[in-house]
């Protein structure tokens, strides 16, 4: 979004299994519109201070696995709560450290043709690199529009495939850093290994 928003001010933009923010139809707008309202409030209010739930730091590990139903390894669950939980006290109470209200992206999401219009204004070089063992979050015809936004906005698109799922960086690196160090070093005089 902020490529979108501030197009002089990036170079170039990497997508890793996302084609873009997700957005709603219209339809789906005015349905939801008014259930996530009121789901933000109440967050809100959660936040305000009434419980922190905690478990001990391999039961937040489970959780972790057990929500992205098993594409994210114990391992990379792991590395991401190093950032992601937070310890209670002295003893094994752990709790993640993520805002509550990010459980409510609806409250925040446009429409498709919203969407796609702000996408319009990026300039800058895209890399898209997509797991083949992931599925596509939006309709497809979404998707295929984006595309074409981005090939007809874009300095450079690319589209690039490779094996593994959702959480490419964690689940196959080997296979996703050579395509990102390619991205952001052509150009550059910089030898690529």
């Amino acid at each position: 979004m902020y490529s979108a928003i501030f197009p002089t001010e990036v170079e170039r933009f990497i997508l890793i299994d996302y084609i873009k923010m997700l957005s709603w139809s219209n339809e789906e707008t005015y349905l939801n519109f008014g259930k996530y309202c009121k789901e933000f409030l109440a967050l809100d209010r959660q936040r305000m201070g009434v419980h922190t739930m905690a478990f001990p730091l391999a039961k937040l590990q489970d959780l972790y696995v057990q929500v992205t139903g098993g594409d994210l390894s114990q391992e990379a669950a792991g590395i991401l709560l190093k950032r992601g939980a937070r310890q209670l006290n002295a003893g094994d109470n752990w709790t993640f450290t993520r805002d509550v209200a990010i459980r409510n992206p609806g409250l925040f999401r446009f429409t498709h043709t919203t969407t796609l219009s702000i996408l319009e204004n990026i300039r800058c070089e895209v890399l898209l690199i997509k797991a083949t063992g992931s599925r596509l979050f939006e309709p497809k015809n979404i998707c295929d529009a984006t595309t074409r936004v981005y090939e007809n906005n874009c300095k450079l698109y690319k589209y690039i495939e490779v094996p593994g799922n959702h959480f490419l960086p964690l689940s196959n690196p080997t296979a996703v850093a050579p395509h990102i160090n390619r991205f952001l070093l052509s150009n550059r005089n910089v030898e690529i290994s």
